[in-house]
């Protein structure tokens, strides 16, 4: 293992599944050295997460419908998903850069989910990383709806 640092730029965002959005985070990936990419909503072709660069690696897990993600775009720095806290909706990794390891989730927060069930799973993921204490590094997309739009006639009130 490398004992050498990298400098670990990381961006989270949610491509809300989009072709486009994926195509223009690889260009803002390269043009500004991004390492560590936290997605929710990736666009996904055929049950993959597609539209990402081949030389980056991706995680995903779970059997259906993967709506979060994390890219590791430089091959230095050495990332391992954690399995038993990782399903569709949550993607957790122990990353290592040097001598530092570090735990990093990226969350999708299902809002036809109780509350509940996204705290518990960050409750879980914290108390891992204070078994390993290691520091614990999360982003999520926020509990709103968005994706569809309402039509009133007119003198309808909402």
């Amino acid at each position: 293992m490398d004992d050498t640092k990298e400098e670990l730029k990381c961006q989270q965002i949610n491509l809300q599944n989009s072709r486009v959005a994926t195509a223009n985070l690889m260009k803002n990936t390269a043009d500004n050295k991004v390492v560590i990419i936290c997605i929710q909503e990736p666009y996904i072709l055929q049950g993959r997460a597609a539209g990402i660069d081949t030389q980056y690696k991706i995680y995903t897990a779970g059997e259906a419908r993967s709506r979060a993600a994390v890219i590791i775009t430089n091959r230095k720095v050495d990332a391992t998903l954690i399995t038993q806290l990782s399903d569709e909706d949550t993607i957790t990794l122990e990353i290592t850069n040097g001598d530092t390891t570090i735990i990093r989730a990226s969350m999708y927060f299902d809002r036809q989910k109780p509350l509940e069930h996204d705290l518990t799973k960050v409750d879980t993921i914290l108390q891992h990383a204070k078994r390993k204490e290691q520091s614990l590094q999360w982003t999520a997309t926020p509990r709103r709806h968005h994706g569809t739009t309402q039509q009133r006639t007119k003198g309808e009130s909402t």
